[in-house]
């Protein structure tokens, strides 16, 4: 258990080292690190999930703001303020207020 943490930690900053300066490629890099976590069996967490939200949002993808939204949702977790925050700043970055009036 200690040591599936650690890994999702590591993953989680990995993410979060991603998320300056955005671009498409960076972008992708998030959801191939996403993809290798959950093939070790590393669960993200919400705040593993909250990394995910900055790093599209960043990059104003407000597409994958909602998919990720919806996979926080299907794995059982909840959005927490950060999320919440994270998702607004996206609004902003895209110029979409759509995600804020459906909240």
């Amino acid at each position: 258990e200690d040591a599936g943490m650690k890994a999702l930690d590591v993953y989680t900053e990995l993410i979060l080292s991603l998320t300056s300066h955005p671009s498409t490629d960076k972008l992708f890099k998030v959801f191939l690190v996403l993809q290798e976590m959950k093939g070790v069996g590393a669960d993200p967490d919400i705040a593993c999930y909250n990394a995910i939200l900055k790093a599209c949002g960043t990059a104003g993808d407000m597409s994958r703001v909602r998919n990720v939204l919806n996979r926080i949702e299907i794995d059982g977790l909840v959005p927490n303020s950060k999320s919440w925050r994270e998702i607004l700043r996206a609004a902003a970055i895209a110029r979409d207020s759509s995600i804020a009036e459906e909240m």
